[in-house]
């Protein structure tokens, strides 16, 4: 899986009417036009709840694509400390609005992941966070959708993470079956790609708007 930066991002700022990531250590900045969450809740054969988000750049690169760039991923097993980081992600990204599949999804574990998140947010009166169904797209469509945004370097993911890690040793059979429970991160990636893919102008982000082939 190839990855085209290494800058870590601190915070989203708004200034004069933008959205801007910073890098507090110098100050440099990046104009972004929205921030973009995807989520996976844990589910009885043993994933963990996962969530990652990425800042979208204003204007298409020469493939016509809005590039992604990745901010922050959050993974746990316990809903509580899970949602603790999620929260503060949120915060630090103005990423209020989180997607997740629809498509081959468990819906006892979607159902859990309301109700826990709900309970979260009242006990700390949290009252932003929202939780929304992405576009249908199955198993392998999404994994054939996450492939095309790399190839045409559209999708920025740093190394050392959960989500690069699990791209990096996905198989051409893991896309053909849905193997959620093992690539849960992909799967809240699918859920990002398929929200765009949809052309939702949701308002993702507090009030603003808008190795090539990782498995052989």
């Amino acid at each position: 899986m190839s990855v085209d930066t290494d800058v870590i991002f601190d915070c989203a700022m708004r200034v004069g009417g933008q959205l801007e990531l910073r890098r507090q250590k110098d100050n440099l900045f990046l104009r972004v036009a929205r921030v973009l969450g995807g989520i996976c809740p844990a589910s009885g054969d043993g994933s963990p709840f996962y969530a990652v988000c990425f800042g979208q750049l204003p204007d298409a690169n020469k493939s016509g694509r809005k590039k992604l760039i990745f901010l922050g991923e959050a993974e746990g097993e316990l809903p509580d400390s899970f949602f603790d980081r999620l929260v503060e992600l949120s915060r630090k990204f103005f990423s209020w609005h989180w997607c997740f599949n629809t498509s081959d999804a468990d819906d006892i574990a979607v159902e859990s992941l309301r109700r826990l998140l709900a309970n979260h947010m009242t006990q700390r009166d949290i009252v932003q966070i929202r939780l929304i169904p992405a576009l249908t797209m199955n198993w392998g469509t999404g994994v054939s959708v996450i492939q095309q945004w790399v190839a045409d370097k559209a999708l920025e993911i740093r190394p050392g993470t959960v989500l690069a890690a699990q791209l990096g040793r996905m198989t051409k059979a893991d896309r053909q079956v849905s193997r959620r429970n093992v690539f849960y991160a992909p799967d809240a990636l699918r859920a990002i790609l398929g929200h765009a893919a949809s052309g939702h102008r949701h308002n993702w982000s507090g009030g603003y708007t808008e190795k090539k082939g990782f498995y052989y």
